[in-house]
């Protein structure tokens, strides 16, 4: 069972909410994936720090105040089975969702798609395989490949976190 923790110091009070830790220790080997949020509440996901410390929760910036609270943004967090760049059943539910969203919502850009993992050569490799596995996922939902960043971020999960933001807050 997930541990459940508080939600980070300095996230934007708006965009942050207790998450389930999906990886409350880094010896997890099993090929369970472990549901995060639901795809239209999206949380801070830095299971270690502060949203400040984590690259990718840190240039999140919440939409504007006249945004309707549905479309507020922040990461989309896709998890992995160990050591695989394959989409089960609830990363592709939430692929959907999010793809449904950018498509119906021109104001909004996907500006990052990071693969995370563990420091190692192959860990490397398996994070950009992530990365692409949801950029290539994404495309072929009808989301345009130019609106898309493929990067790789910080260590430590078997997730790729997507940043969604309004174009207006740029």
């Amino acid at each position: 069972m997930a541990e459940v923790v508080a939600a980070p110091p300095g996230c934007p009070p708006e965009g942050c909410r207790p998450v389930a830790d999906p990886h409350p220790t880094d010896d997890a080997d099993d090929d369970e994936t472990t549901e995060i949020a639901d795809p239209t509440t999206i949380s801070c996901l830095s299971n270690r720090g502060s949203c400040a410390e984590n690259p990718i929760t840190s240039e999140a910036p919440t939409a504007s105040a006249t945004a309707p609270p549905d479309l507020r943004t922040a990461p989309v967090a896709i998890a992995f089975p160990v050591g695989r760049a394959n989409l089960d059943a609830v990363a592709r539910d939430r692929l959907d969702a999010t793809a449904a969203r950018l498509r119906d919502h021109p104001e909004l850009e996907l500006i990052e798609v990071a693969g995370q993992v563990e420091r190692t050569e192959r860990g490397r490799g398996l994070a950009a395989a992530r990365a692409r596995t949801v950029h290539a996922y994404l495309v072929a939902r009808g989301v345009a490949a130019e609106r898309l960043v493929v990067t790789e971020a910080a260590a430590g999960r078997r997730q790729v976190a997507l940043t969604v933001r309004l174009a207006v807050d740029r």
